[in-house]
């Protein structure tokens, strides 16, 4: 299962994705930077964020 996470924040890193956009994480670095994977201009593209720019996005099954 991937893990989604919604933007909240563009501190640490310059990403290019918007505020409240849902990315999906694809790595976490070393140094504890996450790759995300999410949508730009209709382009799926990469990027790095730092975790406290994102929020966990908790999917529940009913």
């Amino acid at each position: 299962m991937v893990k989604k996470f919604e933007v909240k924040g563009n501190t640490a890193h310059n990403h290019n994705f918007q505020i409240g956009q849902i990315v999906e994480l694809v790595q976490v670095y070393e140094d504890g930077i996450y790759e995300v994977r999410g949508k730009y201009f209709n382009v799926e593209v990469n990027q790095d964020i730092h975790p406290r720019d994102l929020t966990e996005v908790i999917e529940r099954k009913f």
